[in-house]
């Protein structure tokens, strides 16, 4: 009886012996183990997204800083159009180009912003400002362009405004000879009154057009009248080449002294 006592006690020994070893090697160091393995992954998960957000955010800064790079070649395309021209003042020449300049200065110094930036939202807001702040192709580019093309008309305003005193010495002339000018005086006065309306026009779309700033509210408006003008100003040079090839061959016919044909005394007809 005492032999199987000790056998069983013996066993019983064993038993929890074994169980003890089990449970110092299974029960995971009271959940710490697993936490461990927690941490860890919540760790290699953060890392894969901040590499994802790292790459997001080189990739958008890659974006804004080409944005920044169109615009300055558009700028400085612009600057070269502005020094080739001939016909632009000096004084629109400075202009143009102290505007065209603080632009390109501005963006750069946004680039180095971008540069720095360390998080998506911030280079986004950045992004942003190259669009509304800076407004190259909204404000510079047409407003670059329509003063070239107001100072082209000036210019073309200017050598007809020489000529027709000359003009007018030729008329005067033939009244002294006792030739009948009606017609030709009729027809310069024309010219007259279209180069000075014109002259006003230009004058008003230039100072119009020079007062447009990125920071306008609405460029667009502005434009778009310039541009309204500028068309009524070209038919006016239109009227004025028609009144020259009136008065060409009216001083042909008052030349040959021919009494059965006489020039017309009407101007050609004007458009509001």
């Amino acid at each position: 009886m005492k032999k199987y006592f000790l056998i069983a006690l013996l066993a019983m020994i064993l038993t929890f012996q074994s169980t003890s070893l089990t449970l110092a090697q299974n029960k995971d160091d009271l959940g710490l183990g697993r936490l461990i393995q927690d941490v860890k992954g919540m760790e290699n998960k953060a890392s894969r997204t901040a590499e994802k957000e790292g790459d997001n955010l080189e990739s958008l800064k890659k974006v804004a800083e080409k944005m920044i790079s169109k615009r300055n070649e558009e700028l400085n395309k612009l600057i070269d159009r502005v020094n080739e021209d001939k016909q632009l003042s000096e004084t629109d020449k400075s202009s143009l180009k102290n505007d065209i300049q603080n632009v390109i200065n501005a963006l750069n110094g946004l680039k180095s912003k971008i540069d720095e930036e360390t998080n998506i939202e911030g280079v986004r807001n950045d992004m942003k400002q190259i669009v509304s702040s800076y407004r190259v192709y909204e404000v510079l580019t047409p407003k670059t362009r329509l003063i070239i093309t107001i100072d082209r008309l000036q210019a073309l305003l200017s050598r007809l405004q020489g000529l027709t005193p000359k003009l007018q010495d030729l008329i005067d002339s033939l009244k002294f000879q006792g030739k009948d000018v009606t017609a030709l005086q009729a027809l310069l006065n024309d010219i007259n009154n279209q180069l000075s309306t014109i002259n006003v026009q230009l004058s008003t779309d230039k100072s119009n057009v020079l007062g447009v700033s990125v920071s306008t509210s609405s460029p667009k408006e502005v434009f778009d009248q310039v541009q309204n003008d500028l068309a009524h100003v070209r038919n006016g040079f239109t009227k004025i080449r028609s009144d020259v090839a009136q008065m060409r061959k009216g001083f042909r016919i008052v030349l040959n002294n021919n009494p059965s044909s006489t020039p017309s005394a009407s101007p050609s007809a004007h458009e509001d």
